[in-house]
C-alpha cells in the first residue's frame, strides 16, 4: 500500500534531484566563466601589470598638479582681490564722472538757452531802438521842413 509519508517522500526526492541537476549545471557554467576570466586575464597580464606599476606615477602626477593648483590659486587670490577692488574704485569713477559730465552737459544747455533767450531780446530791444531812433529823425526832419 501507497502512503502519503511515501509519496512526500517520492515528491522530495524529485524536488532534490532536480535541484542537484540544477546545482551542477549552475557550477559548470561558473566554472566556464572563471575560465574565461583566467585567459582574459592572461592575455592581458602584461598590460595590466604595466598598468598597476604605472599607478604609484600617475598618483605623483596628481599629487604634483594638486599642489601646483593651489599654489597659483594661493598666488593668484591677492590679486584676484586687487583687480576686484580696483575694477569697484574704476566704476564708482566713470559713476562720479559721468555725473559730472551730466551736469556739465544741463549746465551747458541752459547757458545756451539763456544766451539765445539773451540774444532774441536783444535784438528786438536793438530793433525797437532803431525804430525809436528812425521815428525821432522822421520828427526832427518835420521840424526842420517847417
Amino acid at each position: 500500500m501507497v502512503d502519503a509519508l511515501y509519496i512526500f517522500k517520492i515528491i522530495l526526492y524529485i524536488c532534490l534531484s532536480g535541484f542537484l541537476i540544477a546545482l551542477i549545471v549552475f557550477l559548470f557554467k561558473l566554472t566556464d566563466l572563471i575560465k574565461s576570466i583566467k585567459a582574459v586575464l592572461a592575455d592581458n597580464k602584461k598590460d595590466i601589470d604595466r598598468s598597476i606599476g604605472e599607478v604609484p606615477q600617475i598618483l605623483d602626477n596628481v599629487t604634483g598638479i594638486t599642489n601646483k593648483a593651489d599654489r597659483l590659486i594661493g598666488d593668484v587670490s591677492p590679486d584676484v582681490r586687487n583687480i576686484t577692488n580696483n575694477v569697484s574704485n574704476t566704476l564708482s569713477h566713470v559713476e562720479s564722472v559721468s555725473s559730472n559730465v551730466s551736469n556739465t552737459v544741463d549746465y551747458v544747455a541752459e547757458s545756451v538757452t539763456d544766451t539765445a533767450t539773451n540774444i532774441k531780446y536783444g535784438f528786438l530791444n536793438s530793433t525797437d531802438y532803431v525804430g525809436s531812433a528812425r521815428d525821432i529823425i522822421n520828427f526832427v526832419k518835420s521840424l526842420a521842413k517847417r
